[in-house]
């Protein structure tokens, strides 16, 4: 018999500048493209509910399949849990268990699959938050009116990269969340927001006095403003070595997908 357990804890933090979103500790090479798939498939399910995964690590030990998760929930998710029962976190589990597909089981030949989330919301510093949140206050009230759950959890994953507890690979996957609902007559507003964010992040003392970053950059390609050719724009706030090799630099990028055409973004950090 099959049996899914899961455990909530709070797991050691990780090494932040890790290339890598997956760690898989095995080396049967046909498991590994199994795990692979479970990670892509979790990953996809996870999304739906607004629950975005910043690393997981996979250890395996005989018939136990272990995922170590990472994890940050959206604003939306933990509004519609609030309205469930007190205890969200912890009794949201039956929900769980189906997303796990039994086809995996079979032919993993794994018995026990234990899910262990580290939830990056018990790091959140709620005066950072609010601090932040009024200092570009005047710059997204015309931005997404609909949708302030995706704003809200923009200046909280700001605070937490601040605070260095989240990789930039989850920082990119905001930006792209807020960049896709917009409107093309909002994209110059979107850059004017993420440029001062960015100089609110290096310059600001009451959020830059434990803060190592010392340079971002961001790069958008695509049909910008609706506009029939490509344009890019650059954001660069700070300095970002990118011909000298650094171990504290971090990188990544992924596809924007709009009803205006697919975009690409890239995106540097440089810390001290």
């Amino acid at each position: 018999m099959n049996l899914i357990k899961f455990r909530y804890k709070n797991l050691k933090p990780y090494n932040k500048f890790c290339a890598t979103e997956l760690i898989i500790n095995n080396n049967n090479i046909k498991q590994t493209l199994y795990y692979n798939n479970l990670y892509n498939y979790l990953k996809q399910s996870f999304r739906l509910k607004h629950i975005y995964i910043d690393f997981c690590d996979i250890k395996t030990n005989y018939n136990t399949t272990t995922f170590l998760f990472s994890i940050y929930f959206g604003t939306l998710y933990l509004n519609k849990i609030k309205k469930r029962s007190k205890n969200s976190l912890l009794n949201n589990k039956k929900s769980n268990i189906k997303v796990i597909p039994n086809n995996f089981l079979k032919l993993n030949k794994c018995n026990n699959i234990f899910l262990q989330f580290n939830n990056l919301n018990n790091f959140l510093d709620n005066k950072k938050a609010s601090y932040l949140y009024q200092q570009i206050k005047n710059n997204i009230q015309s931005l997404l009116k609909k949708r302030r759950y995706i704003i809200i959890d923009f200046i909280r994953l700001t605070t937490l990269l601040i605070d260095n507890k989240i990789n930039v690979k989850l920082f990119a996957t905001m930006i792209n969340q807020l960049f896709s609902n917009l409107s093309k007559k909002n994209h110059n507003r979107f850059f004017l927001l993420i440029k001062k964010v960015f100089k609110i992040i290096i310059n600001d003392n009451q959020l830059a006095a434990k803060n190592q970053i010392k340079g971002i950059k961001l790069k958008i390609a695509g049909r910008i403003r609706g506009k029939t050719r490509s344009d890019t724009r650059n954001i660069v706030v700070g300095t970002v070595p990118l011909q000298a090799h650094t171990n504290n630099l971090e990188f990544y990028k992924q596809h924007i997908f709009t009803v205006y055409g697919t975009f690409g973004l890239k995106i540097w950090i440089s810390r001290i």
